[in-house]
């Protein structure tokens, strides 16, 4: 619970914190990988964000009996995910 709960989103989101900051980022693809920098790289961040709270209230709160967090956060932080890849692929093909 502290390892996949915490430790694992808490180095997501600092690799998120990152791409936010620098705006530089790898697109990570099927056979080949692509630098992406700017407003892409901003909505990737978002997704990485998303993918660690993602991580926190699963392996967290989803493992405590608060299964009212568990479902909100799991919820909205899919959503975030979703709406971040959007981004990413509307900047990145505009």
């Amino acid at each position: 619970m502290i390892l996949r709960g915490i430790l694992l989103p808490l180095l997501i989101a600092a690799y998120a914190a990152g791409t936010w900051i620098t705006e530089e980022t790898t697109w990570i693809g099927r056979g080949t990988d692509v630098k992406v920098k700017g407003e892409t790289a901003r909505s990737l961040a978002v997704c990485y964000f998303a993918a660690a709270s993602f991580a926190h209230f699963r392996w967290f709160w989803g493992l405590r009996p608060c299964y009212g967090i568990f479902e909100i956060g799991t919820v909205l932080s899919l959503l975030a995910g979703l709406g971040g890849f959007g981004a990413a692929l509307y900047y990145a093909f505009r």
